[in-house]
C-alpha cells in the first residue's frame, strides 16, 4: 500500500518540477546547478529516515511500556506472596504461644491451613503464567524491533547504495536512480511496517491474557479472604487479651 503511494508522490514532484522549468521531465534543465531532482530525492530519503526513526521511538516506548506491565504485575504478586509467607510463619512459628493466641488461632487453624496451600498453589500457577507471556513477548517483539530500530539507518543508507549523487550530473540513467531509491524505501517502509502491525497484536494479546489470568485473579481474591482471616485472629486475640 505504501510503495504505490510513494510512487506517486514521486511522480508529482517530478511533475510539478517540470511544470516549474516549463517542460515535461528534461533532465538537462532540471540538473541545473545540481538540480532539484538531486535535493528533492536528498530530502526524501532524510524525510523518510526520520520518519522511520519517530516509528521505532513511539513504539520503541510502547513495548517498554507493557514489559513495566508485566513486571510490575510480577512484582506485585512477588510482594503479596512474601507477605503471606511473613503471616504464615508469624502464625506457625514466631508468635509468643500465649493462652489467647493459641485460643483464637484454633478457631480458625483448619481455613488457615486451607488458605495456606491455596494460596502457594495460584501463586505458582499465576507466575508461570506471567513469566510465559513475557517470555513469548520478548521472543515475538524483541525480534521485530531489532528491525525496527536500524530501518532509519537503512533508508540514510540508501544515498550511497543507490548513488543519488549521479542525479548531480547530466546522466541518462537518472530512472535507475530513482528506482532504486524509491524502491528500497519502499521495501523498508513495508517490512517496517509489517513489524509494527506484528507488536502491536502481541502487545494487545498480552494486555487481554492479563485481564483474563484466572489464576492471578483467583490468587487475588482468596489474598484479600485470607487477610480477612489473619485480621480476625488478631483482633480475637487482642479482645482476649484486654477482657
Amino acid at each position: 500500500m505504501y510503495f504505490p503511494l510513494l510512487c506517486t508522490k514521486l511522480l508529482v514532484l517530478l511533475m510539478d518540477l517540470s511544470q516549474i522549468s516549463g517542460v515535461f521531465f528534461q533532465p538537462q534543465r532540471i540538473l541545473r546547478k545540481h538540480g532539484p531532482l538531486y535535493e528533492s530525492v536528498r530530502l526524501l530519503i532524510e524525510s523518510q529516515s526520520l520518519s522511520a526513526a519517530e516509528a521505532w521511538k513511539n513504539t520503541e516506548q510502547q513495548i517498554n511500556e507493557s514489559i513495566y506491565l508485566v513486571q510490575d504485575a510480577q512484582g506485585t504478586m512477588n510482594a503479596i506472596q512474601q507477605k503471606v509467607n511473613d503471616r504464615m510463619e508469624l502464625l506457625y512459628y514466631n508468635h509468643p504461644q500465649t493462652v489467647e493466641f493459641r485460643k483464637c488461632f484454633k478457631q480458625y487453624e483448619l481455613e488457615v491451613g486451607h488458605f495456606n496451600r491455596d494460596l502457594l498453589s495460584h501463586y505458582s500457577s499465576c507466575k508461570q503464567s506471567l513469566d510465559l507471556q513475557l517470555e513469548r513477548f520478548e521472543q515475538t517483539v524483541l525480534e521485530q524491533a531489532s528491525f525496527m530500530k536500524t530501518a532509519e539507518r537503512q533508508i540514510s543508507e540508501l544515498a550511497h547504495t543507490c548513488d543519488i549523487a549521479r542525479l548531480k550530473r547530466n546522466e541518462s540513467n537518472h530512472a535507475g536512480v530513482l528506482l532504486c531509491t524509491v524502491a528500497g524505501i519502499g521495501q523498508v517502509n513495508n517490512r517496517m511496517s509489517s513489524a509494527l502491525l506484528q507488536c502491536l497484536d502481541i502487545m494487545l494479546e498480552l494486555s487481554l491474557e492479563q485481564m483474563e489470568t484466572q489464576s492471578c485473579s483467583s490468587y487475588e481474591e482468596l489474598n484479600m479472604q485470607f487477610d480477612e482471616i489473619y485480621q480476625q485472629i488478631r483482633a480475637c486475640e487482642e479482645e482476649l487479651y484486654n477482657s
